[in-house]
Order: structure tokens, then C-alpha cells, then sequence
């Protein structure tokens, strides 16, 4: 949630996933379940909102609640309700396994995430994609954007659009995990 937010890198810190729970690490001896915590300011919350935007309030609750469970649950029936295209590669086994199988195809879904028109629900499911990519492929081999690089051909506006999108997305890597692999052109395009 934090990375979807922009300030990531600032606060995973004091977030820790033990026995399926997410707990919030107020110092470093003490923490707290997050879905504790978020009942209790949403009750603080309601206790001090205009009259009318409960419901408001409860479906931001609500929200909350199932991102949680969507992040520690290992439930197989669950599924993101977006209607996309592209939504079973949100999915870590899913993107994984096509990676492995077919980078070609994952390569054009990766192109199609970092088209600039995107609808708003369209761009959320992208940013997933492209964070599985991040964390799964980029992080421990930065060289592997090479790839994608050739198979976008010679169109550098392409390469340089979605590896913007890519660095963009501030997920585990910055520019710094590129240096040494002859993107200076690219890097140097792209705003830190």
C-alpha cells in the first residue's frame, strides 16, 4: 500500500508479516496487528466525521480490511475484481510461470502497462505488473531489462516510456541498479 502511495522505501520498515498477520512495529521491542490498528482509527475516525459520511468511512474500512487479507491470505479463490485484461498477471505464480515460459508475452503485457492513457483501475493493475517484474526479476538481476529492451527493437521512445514507468514506480530499484549496463542515454532522460 505504502509503495502504491509514493513513500515506500520511508516506511516498509516498520511493517512485518508473521503467522499470515501484518503488524506495525511502533519501536523496536513493540508492535501491533495493522488490522488492530486500523479498527482503532477508524473508531477514533468516526467518533469525530460530519453526520452522513459513515458509510463513507466504513467502505474505506472496509477496503483496508481486504487489502490485508488479500496481502496474508493464501487463499486461491480469491480474485482482484477488476476487469482487465491483463489482471491474471498480477497474480505472482502467474506472472512467475509465464516469465519463465514465455518473456516475449510478458514483455507485451509489460509494454501495454506503461501506455500513459490508462484508466485509473487500469493503472492500478499495471503498477502490480510491473512491480512483479521489479520484485521478481529486476531487483536481484538488473541486467535483465537488456531483454526487454531488445525485444522492444529499435524504438528507444518505447524502452524509454516504459523504463521511465518502471523506475517511476519507486519498487526496490532506482537508477543506480542500471549504471554499467550502457543506459546512460536513458537514465540520463529520466528525472531521479
Amino acid at each position: 500500500m505504502f509503495y502504491e502511495l509514493g513513500f515506500g522505501d520511508n516506511f516498509y520498515k516498520y511493517f512485518s508479516v508473521e503467522e499470515g498477520d501484518v503488524y506495525f512495529l511502533y519501536s523496536d521491542e513493540e508492535k501491533i496487528k495493522l488490522s488492530d490498528m486500523l479498527s482503532m482509527i477508524h473508531d477514533w475516525a468516526n467518533q469525530c466525521i460530519k453526520k452522513g459520511d459513515g458509510n463513507t468511512l466504513l467502505a474505506v474500512h472496509d477496503f483496508h480490511r481486504s487489502v490485508i487479507s488479500f496481502l496474508t491470505d493464501y487463499n486461491d479463490g480469491y480474485y482482484l475484481p477488476f476487469d482487465d485484461y491483463y489482471v491474471n498477471n498480477t497474480y505472482p505464480d502467474f506472472f512467475l510461470e509465464r516469465y519463465k515460459n514465455n518473456k516475449e508475452e510478458v514483455f507485451h503485457v509489460i509494454k501495454e502497462c506503461t501506455y500513459s492513457h490508462l484508466e485509473r483501475m487500469n493503472a492500478f493493475v499495471s503498477k502490480m505488473i510491473v512491480m512483479n517484474y521489479i520484485y521478481y526479476v529486476l531487483k536481484d538481476d538488473p541486467k535483465e531489462i537488456l531483454i526487454f529492451k531488445k525485444f522492444l527493437g529499435k524504438n528507444n521512445d518505447i524502452f524509454l516510456t516504459a523504463f521511465s514507468f518502471i523506475l517511476d514506480v519507486r519498487f526496490y530499484i532506482k537508477k543506480s541498479h542500471f549504471k554499467g549496463l550502457y543506459l546512460g542515454c536513458y537514465l540520463s532522460k529520466i528525472p531521479d
